[in-house]
């Protein structure tokens, strides 16, 4: 494989130096992974097929393979049309067959409660389905899939901590994550289980998340991430996403993970 030339984003020579992503998450995972061919990924949602995907480059050009869940029907005909990933249909959460209320909004869609973007269910004829979750290990278990993930794109509007709460950390490991606006418990979650904080990828609050196992990470930890003094969007503070700080060392990391998480829950941050 071949390195990228620094001025990969800004002068993309081919089609596959194209952004497909909405903030080039997808020329990030390339660049991590050495424009790695045949990795394997989980996109989550995957919306539509190709106009903002964070994996079709991957896919297209790289040959990974990979899961694409996508609750919302209308892209539905199109990526099983135009990718090779594995379809699934049914939204993710912490449990199986749970009976919810799932609303449709383009890129906006998700499961309406309390603590997710949808809170309240719309009127409108036709704007809510009544669909049933599945968790993230059973759709892996069911495609076999192997016990190292590359990437994983993880964007659903808000209950993104309930997608991974019932996460088999032990059977699966995923080496790279970009997550949209991660609240609390979802970052003292992956802190847990030995996943760093990198950096703040968009003003939208897109960001990136390393996994201490992943191949050299030291060498990445050390070009994707820049020190901080505060972590912000949507005109809030969510430094958490700071603390605990990485000093080298995975298993203080780890053990430090649940006291800062306790003194950020008493603290009133519950994000």
């Amino acid at each position: 494989s071949r390195s990228l030339q620094p001025n990969f984003l800004t002068a993309p020579t081919t089609e596959k130096w194209a952004r497909h992503s909405q903030s080039n998450q997808d020329l990030i995972v390339v660049d991590v992974f050495n424009d790695m061919e045949n990795g394997y990924f989980i996109d989550l949602a995957a919306n539509e097929w190709r106009k903002g995907s964070n994996t079709y480059l991957l896919e297209t050009f790289n040959h990974w393979k990979g899961v694409c869940i996508e609750a919302h029907p209308l892209y539905h005909v199109t990526l099983l049309a135009n990718r090779k990933c594995s379809l699934f249909v049914n939204p993710v959460s912490s449990a199986n067959n749970e009976k919810i209320i799932f609303h449709l909004a383009g890129g906006y869609s998700g499961i309406v409660g309390n603590e997710f973007d949808n809170r309240e269910a719309k009127e409108q004829a036709g704007s809510d389905l009544i669909l049933y979750t599945v968790t993230l290990t059973t759709i892996l278990d069911f495609v076999k899939a192997p016990p190292i993930i590359h990437y994983l794109s993880l964007d659903i509007e808000g209950a993104e901590y309930y997608a991974m709460k019932g996460f088999n950390f032990q059977k699966y490991t995923i080496y790279l994550l970009t997550i949209e606006r991660p609240k609390l418990k979802l970052h003292y979650l992956l802190a847990k289980n030995g996943y760093l904080f990198v950096n703040l990828l968009a003003a939208y609050g897109e960001c990136l998340y390393f996994h201490h196992s992943i191949p050299n990470f030291s060498v990445l930890w050390s070009k994707f991430h820049q020190n901080r003094e505060e972590a912000d969007w949507g005109g809030e503070k969510h430094d958490y996403l700071l603390d605990p700080k990485w000093n080298g060392n995975i298993t203080d990391y780890m053990m430090k993970a649940e006291e800062s998480y306790q003194k950020h829950h008493h603290n009133g941050n519950h994000y």
